[in-house]
């Protein structure tokens, strides 16, 4: 802060000082100004774990996001490495996430910057945009699939979806997918993103024990399926349909236009609505 006496000389020498410092501050930093110290150092990394939005159920989205902060918690990481979790308070609590022993920060509440920030949920708004943007010199996004920008449930509400997915892809230093077709699928969406998209991603599947560095998570999969299920698996050849309780996953129009089918459905999801 200039102290009285060196503010009031300045504005009498420089009328336009306070005019000029105030638009410096609201629109003349530059990357190198934030971020200069941390780019300048290699004896610590700082990392962000951005979770913008957790629906208060145990769907997939919010089950990627706490196998990740299990995984996290477990991890031993170097000293000179610190990691800061930013979530909204009620998903903080709904999802009791103290319990992994990570340092948390309220969603609105965070500051500083951060070497490299991690967006575990699909960037679906324009403040968390904003957030890696202004907090990290470089992040990762998540890429799912491309509901946000073509679900009409969806866009009806927030037109700006489509465009917000898109700058997400567009100006992540890295990209993790969870298929190599939800990958082909963002390039044909957005063929302006097409070139040099898929060397900024890396698709690592769900339920995957390979994780996004080549390397082996060393977990076993597997739980005795029902015995009806299990059946159905076994004779060799059957329909998958996977869904949830959201309209716009279409569970139950999906399973009603494959009932004349021979093949057996296994349906994840209501099928009565």
């Amino acid at each position: 802060k200039v102290s009285t006496p060196a503010q009031e000389m300045l504005v009498k020498r420089y009328p336009f000082f306070t005019d000029a410092l105030n638009t410096f501050i609201s629109f003349g930093f530059s990357a190198a100004d934030v971020f200069a110290e941390i780019v300048a150092s290699h004896t610590h990394m700082s990392v962000l774990v951005d979770i913008r939005y957790l629906s208060h159920a145990y769907n997939g989205s919010s089950m990627y996001a706490l196998s990740f902060l299990r995984a996290l918690s477990r991890a031993t990481l170097p000293d000179n490495v610190s990691v800061t979790v930013a979530a909204p308070t009620e998903a903080i609590a709904f999802f009791d996430l103290p319990r992994y022993g990570l340092h948390l920060v309220p969603y609105q509440q965070l500051s500083g910057v951060f070497d490299v920030g991690i967006a575990l949920a699909p960037v679906n708004n324009v403040s968390q945009l904003i957030h890696l943007n202004d907090h990290c010199a470089r992040w990762v996004v998540t890429h799912f699939d491309l509901i946000q920008a073509r679900a009409w449930q969806l866009t009806l509400r927030d037109p700006m979806l489509p465009v917000i997915v898109e700058q997400g892809l567009a100006h992540a230093d890295r990209i993790i997918t969870l298929s190599e077709f939800s990958l082909d699928d963002a390039e044909a969406y957005y063929p302006a993103l097409a070139e040099g998209l898929s060397e900024r991603a890396e698709s690592v599947h769900l339920g995957s024990t390979r994780d996004a560095a080549g390397g082996h998570l060393g977990v076993a999969l597997g739980s005795d399926l029902p015995s009806r299920v299990a059946s159905i698996v076994g004779g060799g050849s059957y329909l998958v349909v996977l869904g949830n309780s959201f309209p716009h996953k279409q569970v139950a129009l999906a399973a009603r236009a494959l009932e004349s089918l021979d093949t057996p459905v296994i349906a994840f999801g209501p099928i009565d609505g």
